[in-house]
């Protein structure tokens, strides 16, 4: 018995391997997302912080270093339902086999709303099942429904019109989730938006990965939206909102 405990000690813990997805955006700078069982940690570009996601305790907080200050974003997690603003329609359609990127095979998907061509996702099943991204997903689809729920507020606040496409994307997450992991996002335009460039199952975690530094401030979108509303001169809300429906008309 002794020997076989011994000998289980000296396997290796899965559960102590962190996953690394490097992608590169339009504009090439690169991002690392580290997941380790229900820790995520996201780098921000030109290290000017990370994000902490917890996704057992549907956290989301935002380190920033050289203000020292934590964003949390957790109340922006939202439930993903699929549902799109009134009288958009969205339609994923699978166009068929893409290239392979960072190693892994890939299917294109195309996404449309209201007969509009809106981009297309080259997806991975075996990059999903390898990067053991699935519940880390679930909370980036909630947290991008939180965000359009905040959106479409602020736009029904300026007198503006939903946007289809970015409708879409948003109600076409969850369905896109379970056919893979998105290895290349595509724009109407057929710029790649972002693309993964390598995914390591066996990376080294930056040092306290996970800490939140208890020294500093800790505020919230709500708090720095009120902050920023109480600062504003008498009239700036209804010029804003005179000028977003010029800019964007009916």
């Amino acid at each position: 018995m002794k020997t076989l405990i011994s000998l289980l000690m000296l396997l290796p813990c899965s559960t102590m391997a962190a996953t690394l997805i490097e992608s590169m955006d339009m504009n090439g700078n690169m991002s690392q997302l580290y997941i380790e069982g229900n820790m995520a940690r996201m780098e921000m570009p030109n290290k000017q912080g990370y994000m902490v996601v917890d996704t057992s305790k549907r956290t989301m907080r935002a380190v920033i270093p050289e203000q020292k200050m934590v964003m949390d974003m957790s109340d922006m997690l939202g439930e993903n339902r699929g549902e799109t603003s009134s009288g958009i329609d969205f339609k994923t359609s699978k166009k068929g086999s893409g290239p392979k990127i960072a190693g892994y095979s890939t299917e294109e998907y195309t996404l449309t709303a209201n007969g509009k061509y809106c981009g297309s996702l080259f997806i991975s099943a075996a990059a999903m099942r390898d990067a053991d991204i699935a519940g880390f997903a679930d909370t980036m689809i909630s947290f991008s429904q939180g965000i359009r729920n905040r959106m479409a507020g602020l736009r029904g606040m300026m007198g503006q019109k939903p946007r289809p496409c970015q409708e879409a994307r948003t109600a076409s997450a969850a369905e896109f989730k379970n056919k893979g992991f998105p290895m290349r996002i595509v724009s109407p335009n057929k710029r790649v938006i972002n693309e993964v460039k390598s995914i390591n199952k066996n990376a080294k975690l930056p040092a306290n990965a996970f800490s939140i530094p208890s020294d500093y401030a800790v505020t919230n979108p709500n708090q720095m939206m009120q902050d920023a509303i109480k600062q504003m001169p008498p009239g700036a809300m209804e010029m804003m909102r005179q000028r977003m429906q010029q800019m964007n008309p009916q």
